[in-house]
Formats: C-alpha cells, sequence, structure tokens
C-alpha cells in the first residue's frame, strides 16, 4: 500500500521534542504506550525529481523504521487523544 502524502513541509525540525503511540512491550495485553522521543532526520522521497517529504526518524524506532506524519505529536495531550481517538473507531 503506498502512503499518501498530505503535505510538501515537514511541521517538525530535527531537534524537536515530540510524542508518538507505541504499542507496549512492558505487558501482555496489547496496550499502546504513548513516549516522548526526539526527531533525529526528516526523511524526503525523490519523486518526479523533486524531494517530497515523507516522514521522521526518531530517537526511539529501530534504524530502518519511520516515523509517518500524522503518528507525532507535538504534545502529550495530542497524543493521548489520538489514541482515545484510535480505540473509539475500532469498537
Amino acid at each position: 500500500m503506498k502512503k499518501t502524502i498530505k503535505s510538501t513541509s515537514p511541521k517538525f525540525k530535527v531537534g524537536d521534542i515530540v510524542w508518538i503511540p507505541f504499542p507496549a512491550i512492558l505487558d501482555s495485553e496489547g496496550s499502546i504506550c504513548f513516549i516522548q522521543t526526539t526527531i533525529t532526520a526528516l526523511v524526503f522521497e525523490l519523486r518526479n525529481g523533486n524531494g517530497v517529504f515523507w516522514g521522521y526518524k526518531l530517537v526511539d524506532l529501530p534504524n530502518g523504521k519511520c516515523a509517518d506524519e500524522d503518528s507525532v505529536f507535538a504534545s502529550k495531550d495530542e497524543c493521548i487523544a489520538f489514541i482515545n481517538k484510535e480505540s473509539n473507531e475500532e469498537l
């Protein structure tokens, strides 16, 4: 499935402290945690000869992973609201 680009420029910059939802590894109930992390890189993709913003590299994600712009939040409250919305939509 190909990602749909929603913006042409990043909302955050390298060094910004952000919040992301993250699958829990501390328990076996499959709950979602949220963590505060730091943006280490902005990722762009070359499309039709142009660099298009793709996502973020974060301190707490494995090397090969990139966080989508829709899953990175400026505050803990925004992240919690996103988790709650996603949980309600699954019901």
